[in-house]
Order: structure tokens, then sequence, then C-alpha cells
């Protein structure tokens, strides 16, 4: 038995000891750690040091919307209100008491090319009808052609629009900003022919900077056509002038509006055209923007851009002024028309 008690002794004593060992050791060796990751230990992809700031860049939870589907996140160039002709008078009051049986009553595009034309058509006949008229009454495109002049009115009519009663048409009319738009016209030029030397839209020419170029638009037209399909203007810039000048000092029924405010409220600007004509508002389970290009992907329409394409480019300043020299800057300045520019603030 006492042999026993000393070997229990000794198994005590031996436990004691590794005991106190490993406790010192654990606190005065420091413990091996696995080798480093390269993967950002934080938590927050997006980690930012201002603590005033938003850690989320995009609180949008929705994954297939645009940043820039909100115009408050981009650089508008155009601001948060919304500028156009004929909304905000009598225009509307006037043609539906002109044309009092919704069934005859028709809207129908008009604008240069390189304006939305598409894009206006596409939105309106997707979101509003006319009650009673056969089709929805909001038509792709004005009788007499939606690229063609306003003096064309009751003087010609497109092939798929032989049998329309003209007056009964009230024209919806797309301006674009002037600068981005000879951008868009030295992309695609359509029926429009100028000499282009240098760069585009090379308003003067390059050495002779008194000099400017000749613009000839053959706009659609049939053989026996009265007046003549080509049109000649004095320049690129005198083409937007006189275009939409003729729209605005029409003595008939018209409503005009701006592409930017398309692109950047496409529901506001169709509801209030929608209820112009007092029509029926179709999107009741929500509105979708469109978001590809309502041109289309082929013919003259190849590579036309998609919303978030378009919303990039009209808020940069710096597109808005591509490809034009002092010279032309200074060409614009003093042969743009400036009552259109006032009223729909375009700045130069």
């Amino acid at each position: 038995m006492p042999k026993i008690a000393s070997y229990i002794e000794l198994i005590l004593a031996t436990s004691l000891l590794v005991f106190l060992i490993n406790s010192y050791a654990l606190s005065h060796i420091s413990p091996i750690l696995p080798p480093q990751s390269n993967l950002n230990p934080n938590p927050n992809p997006n980690p930012n040091p201002n603590p005033n700031s938003n850690p989320n860049p995009n609180p949008n939870p929705n994954p297939n919307s645009n940043a820039n589907s909100n115009p408050n996140s981009n650089p508008n160039l155009y601001g948060n209100s919304r500028y156009s002709v004929g909304l905000d008078d009598n225009t509307c009051k006037k043609f539906v008491a002109s044309v009092p049986n919704p069934a005859d009553r028709l809207t129908g595009v008009a604008g240069l090319f390189n304006t939305g034309t598409n894009l206006l058509g596409k939105v309106l006949h997707e979101s509003c009808k006319i009650p009673g008229r056969k089709g929805g009454g909001m038509r792709s495109q004005v009788p007499w052609g939606k690229h063609n002049p306003a003096f064309w009115r009751t003087q010609h009519f497109a092939k798929s629009a032989a049998n329309v009663n003209q007056t009964n048409v009230l024209p919806i009319v797309i301006i674009k900003d002037p600068l981005f738009w000879m951008g868009s016209m030295c992309r695609h030029s359509y029926a429009a022919k100028w000499r282009r030397i240098g760069n585009c839209p090379n308003l003067v020419h390059p050495e002779d900077h008194t000099e400017h170029y000749e613009v000839v638009v053959d706009f659609q037209n049939n053989a026996s056509h009265v007046p003549p399909g080509r049109v000649h203007y004095d320049s690129l810039i005198d083409a937007w002038n006189t275009w939409y000048l003729d729209y605005l000092n029409a003595d008939f029924p018209r409503v005009m509006i701006r592409f930017e405010d398309l692109l950047f409220h496409q529901e506001e600007v169709a509801r209030e055209l929608c209820d112009c004509v007092e029509g029926e508002w179709l999107k009741h389970s929500g509105f979708d923007e469109v978001e590809g290009s309502a041109k289309g992907t082929v013919g003259a329409h190849k590579n036309g851009n998609g919303r978030a394409e378009a919303l990039a480019r009209y808020g940069s300043k710096e597109l808005r002024e591509e490809g034009l020299n002092d010279f032309d800057k200074a060409f614009v300045m003093g042969s743009v028309d400036k009552r259109l520019m006032e009223i729909f603030h375009y700045s130069l």
C-alpha cells in the first residue's frame, strides 16, 4: 500500500508540473498563425473611410436597373424640369375640340433624323390609346412623313397613310439639343449630305473660316410630289433652325417636346401626351422604360444606342461638344436660332 500511494503522488506531481509548463508557454510565446490570404478581410467590398458617406454606392436593390435610370443620379445637363410647346397652353383643348369624335382623332410623331422619333412612337403606342380609335390612334409618324418639313402637311402622303385625314392628326414633334444632334448626324447622316473635311460636323472650312458648307436633304418623296423632295440649307445648323421653326410657327395645332425629357422622364412625358388627346393610359400595372434601341439593329439604324448608352452620352458635357473646334463653336453661336434655344432651355 505504501508503494501505491507513492505512485499516485508521483502521477499527481507530474500532472501539476505539465499544467504549469503549458500555462507559462501560452502566456509568453506568440501563437503560430496560418499564412495571410490575399482576400480583403473587410466584409464591405467598397470600404469608405468617410463615416458620413453612404457605404453602399448603389442602394437600388433591383439588379436589372441602371444607375442612370434616376435622373438625379446622372450629371443631367438639362435639369429635372421639362420644357415643351403646346402642353401648357390651349393647344390640346383646341385640337380635341376640332376633332370631337375620339374615333376620328389621331396623333403622329415628327422630328428630324436622329431625334428619337422611333423611341417616342414606341413609348406612346405601348402606353396610350385613344378610346374608340381603331389601332389606338397613336401613330409612329405623321401621315405626311415624320422627317419631312411641316409645310408638306396636306401636300404629301406617306405610303402607309394614303387614306388618313391629315387635319385630324396632332403632330407630336420631338427636338434634340443641336450640338448633340449634329454629333448624331455625323454618325448616321441618313438623307442629309454635306461636304466633310477633317473633323465632323466641320461647319466651317478648316482654312477659310468664313466659308461654311451647304447641306442638301433628300426628304421622303414620290415621283409627282410638289414641293420637290430635295431641300437646300445654308448649313447643318440652318437645317435644324429652319425645320423646327416651321413647326414652331405653324398655323395648325402641334405639340413639341424635348428628346432629353423623353430620355430622362419617359413615363411623365408619355402621361402628359396621353392626357393631351384625352387618351386612355394602358400601363396600370407599372411603367417599364424602353431600354433597347427603338430604331432596331439593321440597315441605316444599325448600332443605335439603347437607353443605358444614351443616358451616359447625354449626361456628358464633353460628348456634347465632340467634334466641334473653336471655329465651329463660334459659327453655332452666331447662327443657331436663339428663340428655339431659349424656349427649350438649350445652353450655348
